[in-house]
């Protein structure tokens, strides 16, 4: 699709035509700014670059900066599910309850792709988790950035809405179905799908015309709306970026590692630096300038270069008395200057470094020292802020996509109740006093604290403060 954003959004309007959403504003959240930014990262990423001319090499920048970024934040990345009263890994899932294990089982394709998905969220900007069931199972769907349109967000910019693009090939015939995830409040949610079917060249410029799901196989089992009661949050996860974003400072979506570096142009800058370097290697090489009476020539009046040599000689019609030649031949020799284009390759790969991220020697000459501890001891500050910081999003996005919307009711917690201990009973009296507040709404306080998501100490401080 030349703009898929445009045709993204001329049929979101059209999706949809039940009554809850007749005064909807069906639009996505993505500027136009913001979806030709992703395009020419998903480009970079792929060693496509607008500025590439045919037949030049490049650097390949954009694929190494989001794979060492990504190596480095997964490198021991561990995934546990644990119970309330103890964390236990994965491997130990005979310790945990049913409910921990079914957990942890879902959760294994995960790892097992964690590393290939995080260097695309890195490159992209970000990358949105969807579970699904497949085979009696629940597996993990992982869509990039630019198969992935939010609609809306709330506060904290946290995406409420999307919609999800899955696209296909048979034949000469392309088809693209859309899923819209909408939360329409009060525990009510519906997801959305409609199929679309491009024929030939019609692909490249236009989504093509509505059909049913059941005109591709795979897609047949799919309902056209699943309405979903007791959702509180939507059912899928968004990886992103922790940066600023730099294009559109109202965008929910995250940016590309490699963002910063691009804008400024340092990119195509090292790529157009190493073509300097190589085009002073090739115009450097040793020649030497021939008259075209040095040589025999063949029986069609053909000059006849010494076989294995033809790249050495250049044939031209040379004047045995100039004194620029000597006689029939000219060396052809020059002084290259490789080390100064290798140099100046070597700082701007540097600034490429700082402003991704990465350390001192990644990418650049790891000969190339700090020349003090304060730089050093910067650099690596850096590099382990911006790890930490894309951990705590990816760490964010798992617990989210595992907790599946689900939100504890009134009666479930009430029931809780009953089954606390000793120990928390008399905890839950001591609140009770501390706040002076009204017995219900102490005993949903103790009961937070005592749920699976609260065995944090942490989350002590979190439920007596506003009740102090």
């Amino acid at each position: 699709m030349k703009n898929p954003l445009r045709w993204v959004k001329d049929v979101i309007s059209r999706m949809f035509r039940t009554k809850d959403f007749e005064n909807f504003q069906m639009a996505t959240a993505i500027s136009d700014s913001m979806s030709a930014a992703i395009d020419n990262w998903v480009a970079l990423y792929y060693n496509r670059p607008a500025y590439r001319r045919r037949g030049e090499p490049t650097l390949g920048l954009p694929a190494a900066i989001a794979h060492e970024m990504a190596t480095t934040v997964t490198l021991e990345a561990q995934l546990r599910v644990h119970n309330a009263e103890k964390m236990v890994d994965m491997v130990e899932e005979q310790a945990l309850n049913p409910r921990a294990q079914f957990i942890a089982e879902s959760l294994k394709p995960l790892m097992e792709h964690l590393e290939a998905q995080v260097e695309y969220a890195c490159a992209f900007g970000g990358l949105a988790l969807r579970p699904y069931v497949s085979g009696g199972a629940v597996a993990i769907d992982f869509i990039n950035a630019d198969n992935f349109y939010p609609c809306a967000y709330n506060a904290r910019g946290e995406i409420t809405s999307a919609v999800f693009v899955e696209k296909k090939k048979i034949g000469t015939d392309s088809f693209i179905r859309l899923e819209r995830h909408d939360m329409l409040g009060n525990g009510k949610y519906l997801v959305t799908n409609r199929a679309f079917r491009s024929i030939g060249q019609e692909a490249q410029a236009d989504i093509g015309t509505q059909i049913p799901l059941t005109d591709v196989p795979e897609w047949a089992d799919i309902a056209p709306e699943v309405p979903i009661e007791g959702v509180y949050e939507p059912l899928f996860a968004y990886f992103r970026m922790p940066s600023a974003n730099i294009v559109d400072v109202s965008s929910p979506l995250g940016v590309s590692i490699y963002a910063r570096a691009e804008s400024a142009g340092l990119l195509k800058e090292a790529d157009a630096q190493l073509n300097r370097m190589l085009w002073e290697y090739e115009g450097g090489q040793m020649a030497i300038d021939a008259s075209v009476d040095a040589f025999k020539r063949d029986k069609n009046g053909n000059v006849v270069l010494p076989a294995g040599k033809e790249r050495l000689y250049r044939v031209n019609e040379l004047d045995p008395m100039s004194q620029s030649t000597m006689g029939k031949f000219s060396i052809f020799a020059p002084a290259l200057r490789d080390s100064a284009y290798a140099d100046g390759l070597n700082r701007i790969l540097m600034r490429i470094e700082d402003l991704c991220c990465l350390s001192r020697g990644t990418l650049s000459d790891a000969n190339e020292q700090m020349r003090t501890a304060t730089e050093l001891k910067i650099n690596k500050q850096r590099t382990y802020a911006a790890v930490t910081s894309i951990q705590m999003s990816l760490q964010a996005a798992i617990e989210k996509l595992a907790s599946g919307g689900s939100q504890p009711k009134t009666s479930q917690i009430l029931s809780r109740c009953s089954r606390l201990t000793r120990s928390a009973i008399s905890w839950y009296r001591s609140l009770m006093v501390l706040a002076r507040m009204p017995v219900r709404l102490a005993r949903s306080a103790c009961v937070h604290f005592l749920s699976p998501r609260s065995v944090d100490n942490r989350i002590l401080i979190m439920v007596i403060s506003p009740l102090c």
